[in-house]
């Protein structure tokens, strides 16, 4: 620039989210896969639980509020997450 004051962009951190744009639809695959394993444990553990809440699972009821903190449930749903990203990332730095 003419100032002497450079420009930040992905390029000159080095960091690019898609080396091309042949990586964006793989990338949409694999999330869409991982949104059907999630969808398909689910539906497996409130089968495997009778439909009801998983364990772990608070509820708090005063008059006529509910509040349910499904703890375990974040749990599962974070390490799953994780593992998912996780191989999403290494397959994408190869």
């Amino acid at each position: 620039m003419a100032d002497g004051k450079e420009r930040l962009s992905l390029s000159a951190i080095g960091n690019q989210p898609f080396a091309s744009m042949d990586d964006f639809p793989k990338l949409l695959i694999v999330l869409g896969i991982g949104l059907v394993l999630a969808g398909v444990i689910w539906w497996g553990l409130s089968r495997l639980f009778g439909g009801e809440q998983l364990p772990g699972t608070f509820t708090f009821q005063r008059g006529g509020f509910t509040c349910i903190v499904p703890v375990v449930a974040s749990i599962i749903l974070s390490i799953v997450l994780t593992v998912v990203l996780n191989l999403i990332l290494r397959a994408l730095n190869k």
